[in-house]
């Protein structure tokens, strides 16, 4: 398993019932934002009490869990778990936008590019292929100053940030990429970053990432674009800290 997630999600409350009703339906939860409203699994981070479905929840309601979490078990893992390991009870669904933040970058005129050093990394899409970022995002055809920055009124991305395309035929492609320093990333780039670390760590939310298919979060018309709405109200399966570490 990998070590990047994290949290936990607890029910409150019974909702309408998961779009999903079977574990084939995995990408059918990045796809419809709009009905995702998985038995009110909004737990009150107040209290960090980020268990699983209580025991007096509905039935069903624990069935339609337990089939999303089997469902993203068998595309993180493989087949090499079937037969061999079962989702504890232990872990829960999230809203992403519960415990994260996503947006995208900002423009970045020609005129300032080219800058081989400064404070920033300015990231655009052609980066996450240079040598080297296949995986953390370590350098930049781009940098820019402090002075710059404030000029462009560009809000910095932080260290651990997940990042993708997300305009245009560059979102088929489907890179995944997370920041090891604070950097700027262009308009043709979206940050999903953690802003709750009791919930989820950033490893484990890239490696979530990582079986998502960027074309079902897209809008659909001549120009593929993904909003920011639609990234947050997506579930995903959020165990405990420890395991997300392990």
């Amino acid at each position: 398993k990998s070590n990047r997630l994290a949290g936990e999600a607890a029910a409150a409350g019974g909702k309408a019932p998961s779009p999903l009703r079977s574990a084939g339906a995995l990408h059918k939860v990045m796809a419809d934002s709009s009905s995702m409203d998985f038995g009110g699994n909004d737990a009150a981070l107040a209290g960090l009490d980020l268990g699983s479905v209580p025991e007096d929840a509905p039935s069903s309601e624990r069935a339609e869990e337990r089939e999303l979490l089997e469902g993203w078990d068998q595309a993180l893992f493989g087949d090499r778990t079937r037969g061999s390991w079962e989702i504890p009870e232990t872990w829960g669904v999230r809203r992403l936008g519960d415990f994260a933040s996503a947006r995208g970058g900002t423009g970045f005129p020609p005129e300032l590019q080219g800058q081989t050093g400064g404070r920033y990394p300015f990231f655009k899409v052609s980066d996450m292929n240079l040598p080297g970022n296949g995986v953390e995002m370590g350098t930049s055809n781009n940098y820019v100053t402090e002075e710059v920055r404030a000029k462009l009124a560009a809000k910095p991305f932080n260290v651990g940030t997940v990042i993708f395309p997300k305009v245009g035929g560059a979102l088929h492609t489907n890179k995944k990429r997370i920041l090891v320093s604070d950097a700027l990333l262009d308009n043709n780039v979206m940050g999903v970053t953690i802003e709750d670390d009791r919930v989820c760590i950033p490893d484990f939310l890239l490696r979530l990432f990582e079986v998502v298919n960027l074309s079902d979060l897209s809008n659909p018309g001549p120009l593929p674009s993904i909003n920011a709405t639609r990234v947050k109200g997506t579930m995903l399966p959020i165990p405990p800290l420890p395991e997300q570490r392990a």
